[in-house]
């Protein structure tokens, strides 16, 4: 998996080896790296303003760091294991992954803490994204399935799309 950092050159990688390599896109050298305890890697995803990362996988555990400094800022409990998405709202104030089981949690970044979770599809959620003003968040699972999930208080689904392809983000 692959992510450009969106406040420095820098293009983070991950994959099944449980490393994360950081890359200076200017001199395409290697920057940095570390390995997670996640095992293998699923899916990372950068905060909006370049200073966490998040980094999903094989694991019941999902994992931010700051990984400028190599450190473990937070590691949030899962719904499941195999955890194949992750993203943060555009205002970095959320953040959202979803796996095998089919259930997608919500945290609020700032304290870990769990603001929802979705059960939206029957089986594995392959992609996942907030809207850019933050009111919506929409998930697609291997059961061809797209749900659009209101992120106000007391939204549920609000719209289901049947048939859809299953791109991952």
């Amino acid at each position: 998996t692959l992510e450009f950092c969106p406040a420095k050159p820098v293009l983070a990688s991950a994959g099944t080896d449980g490393r994360i390599l950081l890359w200076d896109i200017r001199s395409g050298q290697r920057a940095d790296d570390f390995t997670s305890p996640a095992g293998p890697i699923t899916r990372i995803a950068w905060s909006h303003d370049g200073v966490l990362l998040a980094v999903a996988g094989f694991s019941d555990r999902l994992r931010i760091y700051d990984p400028f400094e190599r450190s473990l800022v937070r590691e949030l409990a899962c719904p499941g294991e195999d955890m194949r998405s992750v993203d943060f709202s555009p205002d970095d104030q959320h953040l959202a992954a979803g796996g095998r089981d089919g259930i997608v949690r919500v945290w609020t970044t700032a304290d870990g803490q769990v603001l929802r979770d979705y059960n939206p599809h029957q089986r594995r959620i392959r992609g996942l994204a907030f809207s850019h003003e933050n009111a919506h968040l929409v998930t697609s699972g291997e059961d061809r399935r797209i749900h659009v999930h209101s992120m106000l208080p007391g939204g549920e689904a609000m719209k289901t799309v049947s048939g859809s392809s299953n791109s991952s983000r």
